[in-house]
């Protein structure tokens, strides 16, 4: 009885939902709820900018009377010593700055007040969650999905009232991600309901996935990890530290979960079909070949779209979940304990994390290109000699001429190497000057500027400390910091830095300038080991492009997925796809580690088989070299800009691969025999 009244009722809402005056009703009221939800949040958010910008200006004004007062009384009293200048603390960071700052200080400071109160994040989160519910209106679903959303309203206020508001969120978010991928499933369904024999198998693709077992597998593995990562996280951590582990963790699996399905896939829907005999009566419609692999490629991707999206959404939600979460020294998000401005952790967070910095390096000093190849032939004249002398027995003149050029390419990498590490060393005792040009724009939009560094010295012992002296002539005098070796330091520098002509003037003293205390060693910078950086863009657009850049990666695994199934059995298929999968993600650590990887005894005779494995491991690196280089990753949770033009020429390389891998695919298609396929080959 019950059952009966409980499935009329259902059949009577399903009904509601699918009526056309529902929909056309529905729609309305979404848009009308969201248009006013984000005015209102407009409005708000304006307010709360306009008291934080006030609080901003009023706290940096009293600094400004205060630096005014004491100026005053230094005058009335006589000159004061030459460099001697005011102190302030920098945006609460306890780095001391010079009285001119102030007003840059401040200009920083309401930079990221007015990012805190952005209309921007919310209004393309709203835009993006207004196309889903209309997909979902008008496929019938509203009052389904209006349900589901109660629930979890519900869900929300009895977890605050027993306390356990901490589970809220992701539970929320797990129960919201797995309703965006139906949707989302249901919609790609629709688009693809197109006529022609490429949409028809590319609708196909999209069914046999939700059929497979493994691919649901996969497909809840990825929503519910990256549901259940915030409740990972350490609380007792800083909030930036969080953060760019959650960005690290959940992209990077996200990613891999996603391939390593697309690389199967990819393999199955087109070997299976051959080797269960179903591809029959596909081909009979007709449907020639460059249409079956283009359909087949054209579904695994729009999966991989799917599945890519719904994890962009969550990560990115989640991010600014924990953005809203307090910082280290912070009661509540962006109020910080002891009544400075703003505390270190959410500094960093704001100006180092959740940004897109551009970075500069230190110019290098120009070669004299006749001195230095001048050096090199001298280098090389002796080492002849000293061979000569040693004696070269059978050697022929061709053997003498290629041991000259290689000796030569030996001697012009070894000097250049050498001359640029002693470009980046500093000697006990001694300052070196480093300038990075290109800073125009932050100094005249008054952004930020990073520095970060680190610095190698002997076996870089953790327990010693090395006394590093930073100053930039005729603006800041300098500090001292205490730093161990090996580690990254970043300090935060005002756009007062910066001269009128866009550079920075640095000078690095190796030791405490002030009290006149050297370091024992010297100490070098690393390749990497000395940069400067600014905010150039946003976290959003930056974030953006990276799953653009995945989604790429992802249909090219697709493309080698599909090609190695035209005329491989699933198994030789899967494990050639997931050797190319690997290679390809590994190939930028594989050429590191040949820069350790020794080839010969200590006495200097080679070693055969060491000599190969290096061979062969500098052949596959090199192949896969653009692929790997592709990694944005890293670089979002860093906080650097990703330019669609440093990513074009990567991109490009795997769209013209692909469709050489498309093309030959074709080729090798139109020769099988597809009706006496065994499925053994």
């Amino acid at each position: 009885m019950i059952s009966s009244v409980v499935s009329s009722w259902v059949g009577k809402v399903d009904r509601i939902q699918r009526g056309r005056w529902f929909k056309i009703v529905a729609s309305g009221v979404v848009l009308v709820a969201l248009l006013a939800a984000f005015i209102v949040y407009a409005v708000r958010a304006a307010d709360a900018r306009n008291q934080s910008m006030q609080q901003v200006r009023e706290a940096y004004a009293g600094q400004v009377t205060l630096e005014q007062s004491q100026a005053a009384q230094e005058a009335s009293s006589g000159p004061t010593d030459e460099g001697q200048t005011g102190a302030q603390v920098d945006l609460g960071t306890g780095v001391e700055k010079p009285p001119d700052a102030i007003d840059a200080s401040a200009k920083v400071l309401e930079g990221i007040m007015a990012n805190r109160h952005s209309t921007a994040t919310v209004g393309v989160t709203l835009a993006a969650g207004l196309g889903l519910l209309l997909g979902v209106v008008w496929m019938g679903l509203g009052l389904t999905y209006a349900a589901l959303g109660v629930l979890c309203g519900l869900g929300l206020l009895v977890a605050s009232r027993v306390g356990l508001q901490q589970y809220g969120p992701p539970v929320v978010g797990l129960v919201v991600l797995i309703a965006a991928f139906a949707a989302i499933m249901r919609l790609l369904g629709v688009g693809l309901a197109g006529t022609g024999p490429v949409l028809g198998v590319a609708r196909n693709v999209l069914t046999e996935a939700l059929r497979m077992k493994v691919s649901l597998i996969f497909i809840v593995l990825l929503i519910f990890g990256l549901a259940a990562l915030p409740l990972l996280l350490d609380a007792s951590q800083p909030l930036r530290y969080r953060v760019q582990s959650f960005m690290q963790y959940s992209t990077a699996g996200s990613f891999w979960l996603i391939a390593v399905l697309t690389v199967l896939f990819s393999v199955s829907t087109v070997a299976t079909e051959q080797r269960d005999r179903l591809i029959w009566q596909t081909m009979t419609k007709p449907v020639s070949a460059w249409q079956y692999l283009l359909g087949k490629w054209l579904g695994v991707s729009v999966l991989a779209a799917a599945l890519m999206g719904v994890s962009a959404s969550g990560v990115f939600l989640f991010v600014e979940f924990l953005r809203t979460q307090p910082a280290q020294g912070e009661a509540v998000a962006f109020q910080s304990q002891d009544g400075s401005m703003i505390t270190e952790d959410r500094l960093a967070l704001e100006t180092q994390v959740l940004v897109a910095r551009r970075t500069i390096q230190a110019s290098r000093r120009e070669l004299d290109e006749a001195l230095y190849e001048q050096e090199v032939q001298s280098r090389v004249q002796a080492e002849i000699e000293r061979s000569d002398a040693s004696g070269s027995l059978g050697e022929t003149a061709e053997m003498r001429q290629a041991r000259i050029t290689e000796l030569e390419k030996t001697m012009r990498e070894s000097l250049r190497k050498a001359v640029d590490a002693s470009f980046r060393t500093v000697e006990p005792a001694g300052t070196k000057t480093f300038v990075f040009e290109g800073l125009a724009e932050a100094k005249r939009e008054n952004r930020p500027v990073i520095l970060r560094y680190s610095i190698d010295t002997g076996a870089n012992m953790p327990d010693q400390l090395y006394s590093v002296t930073i100053s930039f002539p005729g603006i800041d005098p300098g500090r001292v910091s205490r730093i161990p070796t090996g580690q990254k330091m970043t300090v935060q520098l005002l756009p007062t830095v910066i001269d009128n002509t866009g550079k920075v003037t640095m000078q690095i003293t190796n030791g405490d300038l002030f009290d006149r205390v050297p370091n024992e060693l010297s100490f070098t910078f690393p390749p990497d080991g000395l940069e400067l950086s600014y905010s150039t863009g946003s976290f959003q657009a930056n974030f953006l492009r990276l799953m653009f850049v995945l989604w790429v990666k992802l249909a090219f695994l697709a493309m080698v997925g599909v090609f190695t199934g035209t005329f491989l059995s699933f198994s030789v298929a899967s494990f050639v796809a997931f050797s190319i999968f690997l290679a390809a993600e590994t190939s930028n650590y594989m050429l590191a580690s040949l820069d350790v990887y020794s080839t010969s005894t200590l006495e200097g005779e080679e070693i055969a088989w060491k000599n190969f494995i290096a061979f062969i491991t500098r052949i596959v690196g090199n192949i896969f070299r653009v692929y790997g280089e592709l990694e944005p990753t890293a670089r979002l949770v860093a906080g650097e800009h990703l330019s669609w033009a440093g990513l074009f020429g990567g991109t490009l390389f795997l769209v013209a691969v692909g469709l050489a891998l498309y093309g030959a695919g074709v080729a090798i298609f139109r020769k099988r025999e597809l009706a006496i396929y065994s499925g053994n080959g």
